[in-house]
């Protein structure tokens, strides 16, 4: 039911987004046939949803068919490879992920550089998580999560949707920097990691914030801290990490499209142009703010920096842990 919603608010939403003005009036047709935009993860997730609400209107202001290819497998190498190894010439593009400057230390060999072989186009949307507990666990803020987990060691637990993802990696970061002792219980996914969380079967769980944000307003589950640098308008009860004494643990969920090294100058150009356009529409920055998503006003340079950043920080956080890609 939800990745239906999903659907219909994306193509209702697309078309708004079309009828911008300024989106739907095509300029100088883009010269290489239709274009494909690789995404590295199954329909109906956030990525997908969000590669679909920029492919109709970048395709408008293109003159050409923008076609979504959905390309998921080795928690996103698979797509990431073949956007790699396309020519390029403007006519691949990848929706690059968080998830793929992580895999950049979590697998010995992705098959690809995340910063080496591709040249980021435009950031879309940065998610922060949240920390939730099981409401059966008697905790009400992280210092007295903390206190419990240094007074019963080995005893907690967090859930995560599979090794290497990021609900893995912002359980393993708590932690390392909380110096506390919690045993990481992986899933095939988040559903069944919730399943278990609200009937307090695990204890934690670090979430994206879209999908938390229904559990939280139901009382389904507690939330004890917003992994953004400030509070979220969707949750403004919830206190930041900062405030709850580990701003280390800030951490954002991003995207952004990308396209692979040596695509000409002026391609890249055209492409930055039409998707800051299509990004700064009324009708894209209020889905923005449905997903809880954070501002985002990153240039193309500022944004390579970014991420950079994000794959030096992610090594660290996966080398001290010795998790290993599966």
């Amino acid at each position: 039911m939800r990745d239906a919603l999903s659907r219909r608010h994306g193509i209702a939403l697309a078309g708004a987004l079309l009828a911008a003005p300024g989106l739907a009036r095509a300029q100088d047709a883009w010269p290489g046939g239709p274009v494909r935009l690789i995404v590295a993860s199954a329909p109906g997730g956030n990525p997908d949803l969000m590669g679909r609400l920029v492919a109709e209107p970048l395709a408008a202001a293109l003159g050409q068919a923008v076609v979504v290819e959905n390309r998921a497998g080795a928690s996103g190498n698979i797509g990431a490879q073949g956007a790699a190894q396309a020519r390029p010439d403007g006519n691949t593009l990848l929706f690059g992920m968080v998830n793929h400057a992580i895999n950049m230390s979590l697998f010995a060999n992705s098959g690809y550089d995340f910063v080496r072989d591709f040249e980021p186009v435009a950031q879309l949307y940065l998610i922060p998580n949240v920390l939730l507990v099981a409401n059966a666990l008697p905790v009400h803020n992280v210092a007295e999560l903390v206190a419990m987990a240094r007074e019963r060691p080995g005893q907690l637990n967090f859930a995560s949707s599979g090794v290497g993802t990021t609900l893995h990696l912002g359980g393993e970061l708590f932690r390392q920097l909380a110096n506390i002792d919690i045993v990481h219980i992986p899933y095939r996914g988040s559903a069944e990691a919730h399943q278990d969380l609200q009937a307090g079967r695990v204890h934690m769980i670090f979430d994206n914030l879209p999908p938390a944000i229904a559990r939280i307003e139901s009382g389904a589950v507690r939330a004890l801290a917003i992994t953004s640098a400030t509070r979220s308008p969707r949750l403004p009860e919830v206190p930041t990490v900062g405030e709850a004494g580990f701003p280390q643990l800030e951490m954002l969920i991003w995207g952004g499209v990308f396209a692979p090294s040596r695509t000409p100058a002026p391609v890249m150009a055209r492409l930055q142009a039409e998707l800051d356009r299509i990004t700064e529409t009324p009708a894209f920055r209020q889905r923005l703010a449905q997903l809880g998503s954070l501002p985002v006003g990153r240039d193309r340079e500022a944004f390579r920096r970014f991420i950079a950043a994000e794959t030096d920080r992610w090594r660290g956080v996966v080398e001290r842990a010795g998790i290993r890609g599966q």
